[in-house]
C-alpha cells in the first residue's frame, strides 16, 4: 500500500482456522497478525470495525480505545454477529 493509510478500515475474518480453510484456502488463523497489519494501514484517530460472531479482544489496548459493541440478529436460526468499533489513538 505504499503508505498509504485509511480512516476505516472494517475486518470480516473468517471465524475459525477451518473456516480460513475452506473459505480460502489458507493456513491458521493469526490474529495478533492480522490486526498488526490493519493497525500500520489506519491513520490516527482511525476507526478500526471487527465484525466477528465472538467478542474478541483490543487488539492492541496501547493503541486502540473502544468506542462501541453493535449486536447484530437479524434471522431465526442465525447466529448473531458483533460489530467491535475501536478509534486509533
Amino acid at each position: 500500500l505504499n503508505g498509504k493509510k485509511f480512516d476505516i478500515i472494517l475486518a470480516d475474518p473468517p471465524y475459525s482456522n477451518e473456516e480460513s480453510k475452506k473459505l480460502y484456502n489458507t493456513g491458521k488463523l493469526n490474529y495478533k497478525k492480522w490486526t498488526k497489519e490493519c493497525d500500520i494501514c489506519l491513520r490516527n484517530g482511525g476507526i478500526f470495525i471487527i465484525y466477528h460472531k465472538f467478542v474478541v479482544p483490543n487488539p492492541n489496548p496501547d493503541n486502540f480505545e473502544l468506542i462501541k459493541r453493535v449486536f447484530i440478529g437479524n434471522r431465526v436460526w442465525h447466529l448473531p454477529r458483533i460489530a467491535i468499533f475501536y478509534r486509533k489513538k
